[in-house]
């Protein structure tokens, strides 16, 4: 989750994308997380949070392939879309695998 952190600065540097096209990739993080959380918390609980944290495993491996991958503006909001899941899916459900003692 680490290269997460520098998915703007590859957008704005490597291939560079205005500001405006910045502040709407957040805009889809922000959007993605917030649609997500509810989703992935009902099905953690009405499924398995342990399957559910290895679907976020999955994301961020994508997300960072497609990172690298993807020399369009307009197409890395995919791998922002696939951070947002994963970032959802680690802070959400992984706090409260931590708090759970089943898996």
């Amino acid at each position: 989750m680490m290269a997460f952190s520098f998915y703007t600065i590859y957008a704005v540097k490597i291939l560079g994308m205005d500001n405006l096209t910045v502040g709407i990739m957040t805009s889809i993080l922000f959007i993605t997380q917030t649609v997500t959380n509810p989703i992935l918390g009902w099905l953690a609980d009405k499924w398995s949070r342990k399957w559910i944290l290895v679907f976020g495993g999955v994301c961020t491996v994508i997300s960072v392939l497609l990172a690298l991958l993807i020399h369009d503006p307009v197409w890395f909001a995919l791998s922002f879309i696939l951070y947002g899941i994963a970032n959802t899916v680690y802070w959400t459900i992984g706090m409260t695998l931590l708090l759970n003692s089943e898996i």
